[in-house]
């Protein structure tokens, strides 16, 4: 039987809520009540992501606001975003973003906004 089109969403919902804690697929599964392949089975043809990678994308996301928006420096913003490994962040954020979070915010504040 297919998956109730609610579970996907439902768990996209979790993830958005709670990015910011340290999640697991092994916390997903606790929460939902199902197995991890069943869990990456019905949330990653929706989303095109299986739900850990989508937890990443989401904190490097927000993290990249957080760069825009704050003055807090990358360690910071690393636990913010609910990655408590400094090094793991900045790893992940360059390979997600070609950039460091310095060289990042350095372009983001260097930028000048294009005229319409």
């Amino acid at each position: 039987a297919p998956p109730p089109p609610s579970l996907p969403l439902n768990i996209l919902s979790y993830i958005n809520t709670n990015f910011r804690e340290e999640l697991s697929l092994t916390d997903l599964t606790a929460v939902f009540h199902i197995s991890s392949s069943h869990i990456i089975h019905v949330f990653n043809p929706l989303f095109g992501l299986s739900p850990i990678q989508y937890l990443i994308r989401r904190r490097i996301g927000e993290a990249q606001l957080l760069l825009r928006k704050t003055d807090l420096n990358a360690a910071e913003i690393a636990s913010r975003v609910g990655i408590m490994n400094r090094n793991y962040f900045y790893r992940t954020f360059k390979r997600f973003t070609g950039l460091s979070p310095s060289q990042y915010r350095d372009l983001i504040l260097h930028s000048t906004p294009e005229e319409p």
